[in-house]
């Protein structure tokens, strides 16, 4: 439905040119028009279904992981070591 500002009924005629998009064709040109689109929408996947599926897949064509975590070995003052890995500090602190 097309209606003006004054909410009168405008005459158009309208075709469906896909599912995003309508042509409408008045027989004057008009200014402010509020035109209103009725229709459904399909219903779409359940968004858990979608996402357990692609994790699945995901999961299943992962063949390997690696972690490496860097370990250094610090010498203090005397005979003191400190080891160093993953950012945490081991050792005797002085």
């Amino acid at each position: 439905m097309v209606t003006d500002k004054e909410g009168q009924e405008i005459k158009v005629d309208y075709a469906v040119l896909d599912e995003n998009r309508i042509s409408i064709v008045a027989d004057t040109n008009y200014s402010g028009l509020l035109v209103e689109v009725e229709g459904q929408v399909a219903a779409g996947e359940n968004p858990l279904v979608f996402l357990a599926e692609n994790s699945l897949r995901f999961l299943t064509g992962l063949k390997n992981i690696t972690v490496s975590i860097p370990c250094r070995r610090h010498h203090g003052h005397g005979l003191l070591t400190h080891t160093q890995c993953g950012g945490i500090q081991h050792g005797r602190h002085v």
